[in-house]
C-alpha cells in the first residue's frame, strides 16, 4: 500500500502505469490522500514499515514523521540513511537503516520478516517509546515538495520480487474495509 497522493496527475498517472508494468496491480494499492483514522487503520495492519526519503537538500535536514510514526504503532521500520532516520533507528533499534537502493531495502524487509524475533525486538522498542522524537518540520504551502514516487514504485517491485511465496501478501484476513473505496477512487482517477 502506498498511501498519500503525487504532487500532480501525471505523477500520478505514472505511477499507476509503472505499477502496471511491474504486474504489480493486485499487490499494491494507491490509496490517495487519507483521513488519519482511516490511514491507522492501514498502518496498523502492516507486518514492516518502510520509509524510503530522498537525499536533498530538504531532507537532509528534515524528515517525515512516517518512520517515527511506525515505531509508535509497534511496526518495525526500515528507513534509508538520511540523517534524522539514521539517528532514528540508531538509537532506538527499532528497525534498519539501509542505503536509498531498492535491493538494500528488499534484504531488509526480508531479514525482519523471516526473522520473527527480531522483527517482535524492533517492535517492542518502538513501542516503548525509545525513539528519539524527529524534528518537527515546515515549509512554505508555496515551496514545491520533493517526490518520491518513482523510488517508491521501484521499491515495491524489488521488494515483492524478492518475497518467497510463504511472504506473499496474505489474502485470507482480507482488505481493510477502506481499500475497495480507495481502489476505486485510484482507478477513476482525480475529481473532476
Amino acid at each position: 500500500m502506498i498511501a498519500g497522493d503525487a504532487p500532480s496527475n501525471d505523477e500520478m498517472a505514472w505511477m499507476r502505469s509503472s505499477i502496471a508494468a511491474h504486474g504489480l496491480d493486485e499487490h499494491v494499492l494507491l490509496t490517495g490522500w487519507l483521513p488519519q483514522r482511516e490511514a491507522l487503520g492501514y498502518a496498523a495492519r502492516a507486518e514492516v514499515g518502510l520509509s524510503p526519503i530522498p537525499r536533498g537538500r530538504l531532507f537532509d535536514v528534515s524528515s517525515p514523521t512516517k518512520l517515527v510514526e511506525y515505531l509508535a504503532l509497534g511496526i518495525p521500520g526500515v528507513a534509508n540513511d538520511i540523517p534524522d532516520q539514521a539517528r532514528v533507528i540508531q538509537e532506538s533499534g527499532a528497525g534498519l537503516c539501509v542505503p536509498m537502493q531498492a535491493d538494500a531495502f528488499a534484504e531488509a524487509t526480508l531479514r525482519l520478516l523471516e526473522d520473527p524475533a527480531l522483527a517482535a525486538a524492533c517492535a517492542a522498542r518502538g513501542r516503548t517509546g525509545s525513539a528519539p522524537t524527529a524534528p518537527t518540520t515546515s515549509w512554505p504551502a508555496s515551496s514545491p515538495r520533493p517526490t518520491s514516487a518513482s523510488c517508491h514504485v521501484d521499491l515495491v517491485a524489488e521488494v515483492h520480487a524478492a518475497l518467497p511465496a510463504a511472504h506473499a501478501p496474505a489474502r485470507t484476513v482480507g482488505p481493510h474495509p477502506a481499500a475497495r473505496t480507495a481502489r476505486q477512487r485510484a482507478q477513476r482517477g482525480p475529481a473532476e
